[in-house]
């Protein structure tokens, strides 16, 4: 990273800060609606991804570490990740 500083840079930017910045805004729209309690979008957008890119499911899958987890075994994880998720900040 430290080499290609601005190629990462660049991937960081068009990847994942867009694609969390769309969930913040997603989340920002939910909260103003009143469908959720995200005080803090961007921190719940941290929390979400973190909760499903930290687990040792998507480690193992993203490094094709054995025993790779099956397709239906990644969307179950990532199904009640977002459940989990929905629950903390639903609205009282």
């Amino acid at each position: 990273a430290k080499q290609r500083s601005s190629l990462v840079k660049l991937f960081y930017e068009s990847g994942p800060q867009r694609v969390k910045k769309l969930i913040a805004e997603h989340l920002q729209s939910l909260h103003r609606t009143g469908k959720l309690h995200v005080p803090d979008a961007m921190l719940a957008t941290h929390l979400l991804t973190s909760t499903v890119k930290g687990s040792d499911i998507c480690l193992r899958h993203s490094m094709n570490i054995p025993p790779a987890p099956t397709k239906k075994e990644m969307q179950s994880y990532c199904q009640e990740a977002v459940a989990m998720f929905i629950r903390a900040y639903r609205v009282s």
